[in-house]
């Protein structure tokens, strides 16, 4: 049988044929992929006690794992535990932050979390770092499936596509909203654009229909009033809205003092699921 080379190669052969025969300049080489940012994921699991088993790990092409509690901890803890990972890793930090965390966990602003930045003074985390919020627990049995379809979409259309996002308003939420969602495989993002008792009832929607891409709100007294859209809020120039670069756009937009959070769940980016028992 033919080897892939010799299939590359007589391919080659064929393309250049053709350009020649067309008089059609030469095919461009493809672009070089863009290299992943590294990233720190931390995993908390709840012992119902209001405190979390927290393990951690370093994805560049690969996970490693870093760091695992020794038994559960309050959130200030798990604070200060990143704090020395990142601290620790100065010379060579991770651009994005990524908390798996259990569903009631979405109303913790950790993008706001204070870590020190130098002497006597410290700096919020979302403002130094890329931070998404994950919630694969959530997305397990059933609702795995419309969560892999719509993140292969995403890959196979790209992050322009019109049909891509979904903005979401008060009068959109209902029972249904979850199922609607899910019909098709877009939207893959829901801008929730929704007053702050309206705001989990989305994201239990988003979760039901396997949307893995959110953006909401966090509380903050009169912002009902005054908030801009978020759309505008993400956009700076007249470039295009690319999906993928919701995590950096995040990111600026909180320098900015938009107190937005996102959820980023790429269900190709899971350190292995473990029991954390130790």
């Amino acid at each position: 049988p033919e080897s892939r080379a010799e299939w590359a190669a007589k391919a080659h052969a064929w393309v250049d044929f053709t350009s020649e025969r067309l008089g059609t300049d030469a095919v461009p080489a493809p672009p070089d992929r863009a290299i992943e940012k590294p990233a720190l994921h931390i995993r908390l699991t709840s012992d119902d006690n209001n405190r979390y088993w927290t393990r951690m790990w370093l994805y560049r092409s690969a996970f490693e794992s870093i760091w695992e509690s020794d038994q559960p901890l309050e959130l200030e803890a798990v604070r200060a535990a990143l704090a020395e990972q990142l601290i620790a890793r100065r010379s060579h930090a991770p651009a994005r932050i990524e908390f798996h965390v259990p569903y009631e966990l979405l109303e913790v602003p950790f993008e706001a979390w204070q870590i020190p930045w130098r002497v006597g003074r410290t700096k919020e985390l979302g403002c130094s770092f890329e931070v998404v919020l994950r919630c694969p627990d959530e997305r397990q049995g059933l609702a795995e499936t419309p969560w892999y379809r719509k993140w292969a979409w995403l890959k196979a259309h790209g992050g322009q596509h019109p049909e891509a996002v979904r903005a979401v308003c008060d009068s959109d939420v209902s029972e249904e909203l979850g199922s609607l969602l899910q019909e098709a495989e877009p939207p893959v993002v829901v801008l929730a654009e929704v007053t702050e008792p309206m705001i989990m009832d989305t994201l239990d929607a988003v979760l039901d229909g396997g949307v893995p891409i959110a953006v909401w709100r966090r509380p903050a007294a009169g912002q009902e009033e005054t908030a801009e859209p978020i759309l505008t809020a993400l956009t700076e120039d007249a470039d295009p809205f690319e999906v993928q670069a919701l995590p950096a756009r995040l990111r600026k937009a909180r320098i900015r003092r938009h107190p937005l959070a996102l959820m980023w769940d790429d269900p190709g980016r899971i350190p292995e699921r473990q029991t954390l028992t130790s």
